[in-house]
């Protein structure tokens, strides 16, 4: 007899040669105080709900702060989160900080309403059997069910539109499409969208006949053709001018070029990867890219999730990153509570910057401590607040500051609540929730 199937959690079921995620169909949906309602599908993804544009459901409600909550599907049931709102996440009568809820429960979010919908139906979503493909780690269940998908694709030769934040590794999930696909064989070019020329795009992408321009003085072929019976790799496409992509498409719906200078155009046989940059505010998914070429590239559209969606990676990544520099280092060598200080970064440049703090620790672990508390500096790069509304930076820096105020400020307390609280002048309760909010490590007294 099979295992019971309840509608808030998963079943993984092994099947022979294969792994398959039994994951029910469940929807968030939310009302709004004036009446306004709104949904989004709950899968292996997590949702978040709040005020702020670039969550997965926005709510029209002053009460609700630009990120509120977090809802996310695990094997354990579906887990609610507050994620430091203002004015708090109850279920029921009860505020909660972290609660586990069924279909059904009413959450309410200041003058709003949510709740988890089940439709008595179930998914079946594929998972790669290893945490690994193609040189990218990830055990989490989020990263096999994206493995096994890309394995699919890989069997193909159609177009494949792999979006991201940066730092995530849609390069190198891009080059396992090639590599396990049946072009191997064949090149894998390189074309980087976001530093061409406009005045070279032609010349770099379709090639040129001598005598095209001032200093053609010889026939070359494009990337397209020096990928023939490879892949090529757009490389951010949303990057290119609007009047380059025309060309661009026109070329992918055709599959045919024409070198610069010449009157005849060219038949090519190329596989085509795109990756495209996503805003971590999470701003319109095919921002800069033209409808007519998202349609056409998107053959399939995969997403990879950020690293701070993925914590359960971390571990592995960890070992990985660290067996990969040269000379390999243990892991002895990082601070001993690494494990939870990693834990709690929010991690914007994903595992770009995971590399690159490893490697920081390794090389001058005697920096550790300034390197730690970089983690949690409120003083990002005015960069990351490009777009961003005066009042949703503000709320930014104040978050950030709380969380390195508030680490640090523990540390100097050795992880004892007691001491945490009366230096902070607050109860031992409301310690308890700003740890928790924060997610903090504490050696509880």
């Amino acid at each position: 007899m099979g295992p019971t199937r309840s509608s808030h959690t998963l079943t993984l079921t092994h099947h022979p040669q294969q792994h398959v995620l039994d994951v029910p169909v469940l929807e968030v949906q939310a009302t709004s105080p004036d009446g306004a309602r709104c949904s989004t599908p709950l899968g292996l993804r997590a949702v978040t709900i709040g005020s702020g544009a670039g969550c997965d459901l926005v709510l029209n409600d002053p009460a609700v702060s630009r990120v509120h909550c977090q809802l996310a599907l695990t094997e354990h049931g579906i887990e609610l989160t507050d994620l430091g709102s203002k004015n708090g996440v109850f279920v029921g009568a009860a505020q909660v900080l972290q609660a586990r809820v069924l279909p059904g429960a009413v959450i309410t979010l200041g003058g709003s309403q949510l709740s988890v919908n089940g439709k008595s139906q179930w998914a079946q979503v594929p998972l790669f059997p290893a945490g690994e493909w193609a040189g990218a780690i990830g055990p989490s269940l989020v990263m096999r069910a994206l493995f096994a998908q890309l394995e699919s694709l890989a069997r193909q030769t159609g177009p494949v539109l792999i979006r991201g934040e940066s730092g995530t590794g849609k390069d190198l999930l891009a080059r396992g499409l090639h590599e396990r696909g049946p072009n191997r064989a064949g090149p894998f070019v390189v074309f980087d969208c976001a530093s061409v020329s406009p005045d070279l795009f032609e010349a770099q992408l379709f090639g040129y006949e001598a005598g095209a321009f001032t200093g053609a003085a010889g026939e070359k072929d494009g990337l397209f053709q020096e990928a023939e019976g490879g892949t090529l790799l757009l490389d951010e496409v949303a990057a290119l001018p609007d009047s380059l992509q025309v060309r661009l498409l026109r070329a992918l719906d055709t599959s045919e070029v024409r070198r610069l200078g010449a009157s005849a155009y060219r038949k090519v046989k190329t596989r085509v990867v795109a990756t495209s940059r996503l805003d971590p505010r999470g701003a319109d998914p095919v921002s800069g890219l033209r409808r007519d070429l998202y349609h056409r590239l998107a053959g399939w559209d995969v997403t990879v999730p950020p690293l701070r969606e993925r914590l359960d990676d971390l571990p592995a990544l960890v070992e990985h990153l660290l067996a990969r520099q040269s000379p390999p280092s243990p892991k002895k060598n990082l601070p001993p509570h690494w494990s939870s200080l990693l834990a709690s970064h929010h991690w914007p440049g994903n595992v770009r910057e995971l590399k690159n703090l490893l490697l920081r620790l390794t090389l001058f672990p005697e920096a550790a401590p300034q390197l730690e508390e970089s983690l949690a500096s409120p003083f990002s790069p005015l960069a990351s607040f490009e777009g961003m509304t005066l009042s949703d930076a503000r709320a930014k820096v104040v978050d950030d500051f709380e969380q390195a105020f508030l680490r640090a400020r523990l540390r100097a307390h050795q992880g004892k609540v007691s001491a945490f609280a009366e230096s902070l002048g607050v109860g031992r309760q409301f310690a308890y929730k700003l740890i928790a909010r924060f997610g903090l490590t504490t050696d509880d007294d």
